[in-house]
């Protein structure tokens, strides 16, 4: 029967590393492909993502000249649910297509200076939507 193949472990997945190549698609954080608020700039917005999945983006924190925004994966599922008004603003981001949630550092003029993708349950309450925030479907007022 012949001596069975020999397989690696797995590695630990390690969320420290930091991607700033190949990540082209993050120019859209400078608008999005449906913005949800406005204020002197796209603040929280869905855009698109290779894979026929989206993003939904937030602002989360500035110190200085750096900015913080958080980039939460949907399947095509969540993101309808999420424009419906089905499901909360935060549920994108604690329940992120993959389980991760980015964490895209800008600097002073807008670039990408590095892209975290962390465990979503890392990220910090305070950066989030609060709690029960919905859009309001399509074609109904504010």
């Amino acid at each position: 029967m012949g001596k069975p193949k020999r397989t690696k472990p797995m590695r630990e997945p390690r969320y420290d590393n930091v991607y700033t190549e190949g990540v082209e698609w993050l120019d859209s954080l400078a608008g999005g492909d449906v913005v949800h608020i406005y204020y002197d700039r796209p603040m929280l917005y869905t855009t698109p993502l290779p894979f026929d999945l989206s993003a939904l983006v937030v602002f989360a924190d500035e110190e200085e000249d750096v900015e913080t925004w958080l980039i939460a994966p949907m399947s095509p599922e969540m993101r309808d649910d999420l424009h419906a008004g089905r499901v909360d603003l935060r549920d994108a981001f604690e329940r992120p297509f993959g389980e991760m949630v980015g964490q895209a550092t800008l600097d002073a003029a807008g670039r990408v200076t590095a892209l975290h993708w962390v465990p979503a349950d890392t990220i910090p309450s305070d950066w989030l939507p609060p709690a029960g925030e919905r859009l309001s479907p399509a074609g109904e007022g504010a």
